[in-house]
């Protein structure tokens, strides 16, 4: 059985006296475990029995700030970001509509687009060079339609305000290397797409006091997915956290590298490296899937020394949702 949703993150432990938004969605902290050798893990897959997954930390900040507006948000055909936004946004009564891009085809990806199917308003098939055009088009027809502004969550969740819940996950991984729950010596690596879950935990650290070595393993294509993106993101949330009352050290955000050799073939993009990676979590009992878990799991077996590996995706099971509509599934290439 999951617990309920936690009363205080880790964020708003540090800073008692200034508001923090946020909507209670999932239990903290994270379950941290040896999964094999020296590569340890944070589990995020049941951090909600609603949905799990790394985005569940960022709608606690997002859907915090609006009330009574529908909710509009995009990503590739098989998002768990599209999916996660649409289930966490109706336990607080508001309706997504999501853009979505193509993404190539897997059996997964095609399960995530059924979920979301069911769980969306609406999703509309657009191209990359349309998104933006689409996107101010939607947010028009729904505050003409409804009165009221929708509120526009970034792909990934990767708003200033979405990061403060991973800053929450740095802190509580800072407290478990002091704890000596996990060597000092260890590096943290997490996938690397729209980039707040790093450029939290990033922050986390060093908001911590700590010099944990940070990795972020890209798994999209330029141009996401650089160091100095998410050095910027990380640097917005701690000025966003500044602006709400927050008494900050001063801190530099060095140690952050991006691991660049399991981006292979391009984003989603299957490779027989990545099936080794699949039958290998299969061995150790861990969930993975090609776009992004493998790549990140492929990308902590394959280092040296101690090693922690957020794990972002749910482990919640969900109904299949209905079939593909026919103008969905010419996303999947």
């Amino acid at each position: 059985m999951v617990p309920g949703p936690s009363e205080q993150t880790a964020l708003q432990v540090r800073f008692p006296n200034v508001v923090i938004p946020r909507v209670p969605l999932g239990c903290w902290p994270g379950p941290i475990s040896l999964l094999t050798g020296a590569v340890f893990v944070l589990d995020e897959g049941a951090c909600s029995p609603e949905y799990g997954g790394n985005k569940v930390r960022k709608l606690e900040h997002i859907l915090a700030s609006t009330v009574g507006a529908d909710v509009v948000t995009m990503g590739a055909a098989g998002s768990h970001h599209v999916l996660a936004t649409a289930i966490h946004s109706a336990r607080q009564g508001l309706a997504t509509h999501a853009l979505l891009v193509s993404q190539p085809d897997t059996a997964h990806v095609r399960a995530t687009l059924r979920r979301s199917v069911a769980r969306c308003a609406s999703l509309t098939p657009v191209t990359p060079a349309a998104l933006l055009p689409e996107l101010h088009a939607l947010s028009r027809r729904l505050h003409r339609k409804t009165g009221v502004r929708p509120l526009i969550v970034p792909v990934g969740g990767s708003s200033l305000a979405g990061i403060l819940g991973w800053i929450s996950g740095g802190l509580e991984i800072a407290a478990a290397i002091r704890a000596g729950r996990l060597p000092a010596d260890i590096r943290v690596f997490a996938p690397l797409g729209s980039g707040g879950t790093v450029a939290g935990v990033l922050a986390g650290l060093r908001l911590a006091g700590l010099r944990t070595p940070v990795v972020g393993v890209r798994v999209v294509d330029r141009p996401l997915g650089h160091s100095w993106q998410v050095r910027a993101l990380a640097h917005g949330a701690l000025q966003h956290l500044r602006l709400a009352g927050a008494r900050l050290p001063s801190m530099r955000l060095s140690g952050l590298t991006v691991a660049e050799g399991w981006r292979e073939g391009g984003y989603g993009v299957v490779t027989p490296r990545l099936e080794a990676v699949v039958a290998r979590a299969a061995d150790l009992d861990i969930p993975v899937e090609t776009t992004y878990t493998a790549r990140c799991l492929g990308a902590a077996l394959a280092a040296r020394g101690p090693v922690l590996l957020i794990q972002t995706a749910s482990t919640i099971d969900l109904p299949p949702g209905p079939p593909i509509p026919p103008e969905l599934r010419r996303l999947l290439t």
